[in-house]
């Protein structure tokens, strides 16, 4: 008698329900039946095209006027990249700061026999935002920890002179009001002469 046959090989499993096939199948189902229902709404309550178009009316301006939005999508590819080398550029500019604050709380504690006071001059303040020189002022302040025995000089230089007079005395003004700790913290002015207005920027 000849031998029983070979059992046919296990079927694997249906194709919709490897997890796979899954991850891509389920979110595209939600966003096909999303954009159906968009489609529908549009079309049911006639809804204008300058008020929400329809997912058909999107698709053709996308092709109609690909030359056009491709202009634009460079033009905010550059602003996003631009924006991002800004946050990189002010990121490290903070971080210098402020590295370089607590290096010097750490090697005072090698002379703790000497009185230390610190000094933090924003060496481009009249160039800079002034929420953004306020806030990185107070972070160094906070490393400095200034008590009434021993004040944190923050010194707010004119280094070239931007503006007029009562512009940087207006700055000086915001910044008096606007840094944490004020009773311990000693203004300092540091007006150049680039314009011949030192002096007047100093007396204002």
């Amino acid at each position: 008698m000849s031998g029983a046959g070979a059992s046919p090989a296990a079927a694997g499993p249906p194709l919709l329900s490897r997890p796979e096939v899954q991850r891509i199948f389920w979110p595209l189902l939600v966003a096909l039946l999303l954009l159906g229902l968009w489609q529908g709404l549009v079309v049911l309550f006639e809804l204008p095209v300058y008020l929400v178009p329809s997912p058909l009316r999107v698709a053709e301006v996308m092709v109609t006027d690909a030359g056009l939005l491709f202009g634009a999508l460079l033009v905010t590819l550059k602003i996003t990249l631009l924006a991002f080398v800004c946050a990189v550029v002010l990121g490290v500019v903070i971080d210098i700061a402020l590295e370089g604050a607590r290096l010097c709380r750490e090697f005072e504690k090698r002379i703790p026999e000497t009185k230390v006071y610190y000094e933090y001059s924003p060496e481009s303040y009249t160039g800079t935002e002034l929420e953004f020189a306020v806030e990185v002022c107070n972070q160094v302040i906070e490393i400095f920890e200034p008590t009434p025995e021993r004040k944190v000089i923050i010194n707010l230089p004119a280094t070239v002179e931007m503006a007029t007079p009562n512009v940087y005395a207006d700055s000086i003004e915001w910044m008096h009001r606007n840094l944490r700790y004020r009773e311990n913290v000693v203004l300092s002015l540091h007006p150049h002469n680039d314009r011949g207005t030192g002096v007047a920027a100093a007396e204002l």
